[in-house]
């Protein structure tokens, strides 16, 4: 089986749905989610706006979240899904 590539983002629900059916379908199923998806602007910590702020709440933190809830169906039917979280 060849391995396909399944771009998207981590802030909306159903980019990582699509991704998680994709790999399903791809790979017969997902044992391991790793949610590595992290941001933070190239500045100072005393410099960015609320809005760069709420960007990077949106990618670590709801990105983990969408990640694991999109997986988290694939992850019960394999019996030994694992899901790691880095940042």
């Amino acid at each position: 089986m060849t391995a396909t590539a399944c771009a998207g983002d981590v802030t909306k629900i159903r980019d990582m749905q699509m991704m998680s059916d994709t790999a399903d379908v791809v790979h017969g199923g997902i044992d391991v989610l790793c949610a590595n998806a992290g941001i933070f602007p190239q500045m100072k910590i005393k410099d960015p706006s609320p809005e760069d702020w709420d960007q990077v709440m949106a990618t670590d933190l709801k990105g983990t979240f969408l990640a694991i809830k999109a997986c988290l169906p694939h992850l019960k039917k394999s019996n030994q899904g694992r899901i790691v979280i880095t940042s």
